[in-house]
């Protein structure tokens, strides 16, 4: 994944609300840092309640990503519910573009992002109690750091 990323210049954008917004700063800082990928968490408050007020919170993410992504990016949706509109319809709009998703959700049972079938690749916290469930996407966000901190040495 980086190393395809980094030789096309490609960029990671992870998205998220509230806690799963904050978890998708953590990463991208990471992803910077120690990958020296090009990444953006998509939460600028700025944007995020311009586009909410002039378009719908819907578009929330959608719209950015319509604008800011390349065909081969990589989009990474952290989800609680897995069934926030603004998450669903970015994952919907990068499709059709060829970018890349992929996502982290609380229960893969409940919500609409695993059953619609746009994530090539699918995480499951897998627990009901939000407070398990949020514990293990961090676990999953976790992993990912150690695999940015890995391939950020030299070894991709």
């Amino acid at each position: 994944m980086t190393h395809a990323m980094r030789q096309r210049d490609g960029q990671l954008f992870i998205i998220g609300n509230g806690g799963s917004a904050a978890m998708a700063s953590h990463m991208v800082t990471d992803a910077i840092a120690v990958a020296h990928l090009r990444a953006n968490a998509l939460n600028d408050p700025t944007m995020l309640t311009a586009a909410a007020n002039d378009l719908s919170f819907e578009q929330t993410f959608a719209l950015q990503l319509e604008h800011l992504a390349r065909p081969g990016d990589l989009v990474i949706a952290i989800s609680q519910s897995g069934n926030s509109g603004n998450i669903v319809r970015a994952v919907e709009t990068s499709r059709p573009r060829d970018i890349r998703t992929d996502h982290v959700v609380g229960d893969a049972g409940r919500q609409p992002l695993p059953r619609s079938g746009r994530s090539e690749l699918q995480r499951a916290a897998g627990a009901l109690r939000a407070g398990v469930s949020r514990r293990t996407k961090w676990s999953c966000t976790t992993g990912l750091d150690q695999y940015l901190d890995h391939h950020g040495q030299g070894a991709v």
